[in-house]
């Protein structure tokens, strides 16, 4: 079943055709193929699912003319030629990353497509009016979106005892991990009720997703990672990706975000699997006390709890990480319970 998945699954650089035959085969529209792109109004490639755009683009050994140059620049900076980082992701969407709206398709238009799987959806006269369509009318997104997403929940759907045992026993593979993103910034902020209630220079702004699972040693982990993640170039022998924020004595600003365990059920998030608020604001106390202790006191800064907060920033780069606390034993618990 699992050599199956590459010929079910986009690729980042497939050609328009490729992704028509694609959808076709699962009884798709080319315009639910578009449709259903939009996902990528949120979430982050690894620098290898891009690169060939940035340096060699179809052999050429010149960049995709179809990318904004300053977009080019930014991404360069981050993803070097070879000897990169390659843990380094960049957002799908780079104008609004954290926000479900409808900017994909206006960033295609913009020649500020990530993948060139995405940017041929503009450049092909195919797809192209409705990519202008949908970057026109947010709520034509969301309706056509919800359509296409029920439309694909028939795709291949199994039935009877024997398939629905086997979906249970695969539970374990579920991911259950502390959740941290981290951005590389040259400055961010928290306000409240109209309040700014911390801010901070250059440094790391760290969203934290707590899962119902974590416990102390997924709090540790992270805290030891992104305090010494290199993420910062060494200004005195021009290497980049040599020293962490500690190492340059910067800040970090940590903000809990329980909606990075989000998860759909039909259109609705669900955050069930997310650690709920009675036990998470001690947990998360406790996290910010660890980088406190792990670092200097009044370098570690945090938003407020539970609050509705609008976080600013102005990502240098843009440098954005994704980072799992690990979960093996976890998963390993988890299968002898239900064996």
């Amino acid at each position: 079943m699992a050599s199956r998945v590459p010929y079910n699954l986009p690729h980042a650089n497939s050609t328009v055709d490729q992704l028509i035959k694609l959808f076709s085969s699962k009884g798709l529209t080319i315009d639910d193929m578009v449709v259903l792109s939009g996902a990528h109004t949120i979430g982050f490639a690894h620098c290898k699912h891009f690169l060939n755009r940035l340096y060699d683009y179809k052999s050429t050994k010149q960049p995709d003319p179809a990318i904004d140059p300053r977009l080019l620049k930014a991404l360069k900076m981050s993803c070097p030629h070879v000897g990169g980082n390659t843990d380094i992701v960049a957002p799908f969407d780079v104008t609004t990353p954290f926000s479900f709206d409808h900017a994909y398709y206006t960033n295609l238009q913009s020649k500020l497509g990530l993948l060139a799987s995405d940017q041929g959806l503009f450049l092909d006269p195919r797809t192209k009016p409705m990519v202008q369509s949908l970057g026109q009318d947010k709520a034509k997104f969301f309706q056509a979106f919800s359509a296409a997403m029920d439309k694909m929940s028939s795709i291949g759907v199994k039935r009877g005892r024997r398939h629905g045992e086997k979906r249970k026993k695969h539970r374990n593979l579920q991911i259950r991990a502390m959740r941290a993103v981290v951005q590389r910034v040259t400055s961010a902020s928290v306000e409240v009720d109209g309040r700014i209630v911390s801010e901070i220079g250059p440094g790391l702004l760290v969203l934290v997703g707590l899962h119902d699972s974590d416990t102390e040693s997924d709090a540790d982990y992270i805290c030891r990672k992104v305090l010494n993640m290199r993420l910062f170039p060494n200004e005195s022998t021009g290497r980049g990706w040599d020293q962490s924020v500690m190492q340059r004595s910067y800040e970090v600003l940590l903000v809990s975000q329980f909606t990075l365990y989000g998860f759909l059920k039909g259109n609705k998030p669900d955050f069930h699997v997310a650690m709920p608020p009675q036990k998470a604001k001690p947990f998360y106390e406790s996290l910010v006390d660890k980088f406190r202790k792990a670092y200097k006191p009044d370098a570690i800064k945090d938003g407020v709890f539970g609050a509705m907060m609008k976080v600013s920033l102005v990502n240098d780069g843009p440098v954005t990480m994704q980072l799992d606390s690990p979960q093996t034993s976890k998963n390993t618990t988890e299968a002898a319970e239900e064996s």
